[in-house]
């Protein structure tokens, strides 16, 4: 089978690996992000690619590509990182500046890390007509989602799919309208969590509360819940899409989440959109659908 380079890159770390055309991960490696300049970042990215080659005895020229996911706003067609808020990698060339460090690669293509992610389920899944519209929301250190069209990712202006900007009237905190990221995030439950139990919580510990029936965690798990169906469920009138797959940290590690979001949901609905308590879904990907994505779109 036909092989290539997925590189899934984050504020604090860079993943890559190789990766078979029928999304099996080949190997697989980690190193830190040096986010101190532009040139200490492309350096973590350069080793953790020539690492997966010296790992896997691959050479440059016996793959089909390399894929690389980068959060923020992506450059795709002309191959520049445009903006992020957690990488200094404003405006940067990272496909020219690749290709002079691997002549031999005969692809390079980035895409938006959560876009990469929704391409690992978009190939996965079912759907194939033009038409057919994929979303993929993802719950962890911040919220955003992307939207596949027909295969294709919608990017609109650039920010389509930035979820977590959106604003939304909060049962968390103070109850005011606030931005879904500040309010539904993994930080933002600890926070929540922090500020109720007046000491340091953290996420996790806040689900093990929960699980023990806590009063406090409860409320606070079960205003997240309104607030993120409150969003999805508004995602689903705007695009009314054919799948969600709900991915991220938070979700893949209490995947009993999904009912509860499905419950609240129902609570939305009308009868013509009973369907969309059939059509959401916990990601197949839990560990590595960015990285996985990445590899799959130089297919």
């Amino acid at each position: 089978m036909k092989k290539s380079i997925g590189i899934d890159i984050g504020g604090t770390k860079i993943a890559a690996g190789l990766i078979r055309e029928d999304g099996k991960v080949l190997e697989r490696i980690e190193v830190q992000s040096k986010t101190n300049n532009q040139e200490t970042m492309y350096q973590s990215v350069l080793s953790a690619i020539n690492a997966v080659f010296l790992k896997s005895k691959t050479k440059p020229d016996e793959i089909v590509g390399m894929g690389l996911g980068i959060p923020g706003k992506v450059d795709s067609q002309n191959g520049i990182a445009v903006f992020q808020n957690n990488i200094p990698w404003e405006k940067f060339p990272i496909v020219s500046r690749l290709s002079e460090s691997f002549p031999e690669l005969k692809k390079i293509v980035i895409e938006n890390d959560v876009y990469q992610a929704a391409n690992a389920e978009w190939l996965s899944s079912e759907l194939t007509k033009e038409k057919q519209i994929l979303i993929y929301v993802t719950i962890s250190t911040g919220i955003s989602s992307a939207i596949i069209k027909g295969g294709k990712p919608l990017h609109g202006n650039g920010f389509a799919g930035e979820l977590g900007l959106s604003f939304i009237p909060t049962r968390q905190l103070d109850g005011k309208v606030r931005r879904l990221e500040s309010v539904a995030s993994g930080p933002a439950l600890s926070e929540a969590a922090s500020i109720a139990f007046s000491k340091k919580i953290t996420t996790q510990e806040l689900f093990r509360l929960y699980a023990l029936k806590d009063p406090l965690a409860k409320k606070i798990i079960s205003n997240f819940i309104s607030d993120l169906s409150y969003s999805i469920y508004n995602l689903t009138c705007i695009l009314d899409p054919h799948i969600i797959i709900l991915g991220g940290s938070v979700v893949t590690n209490n995947r009993f989440l999904l009912d509860n979001i499905l419950e609240e949901i129902s609570l939305y609905t009308i009868n013509e959109q009973q369907h969309l308590l059939n059509i959401i879904k916990v990601t197949k990907f839990p560990n590595e659908p960015g990285l996985i994505g990445a590899g799959l779109s130089v297919f």
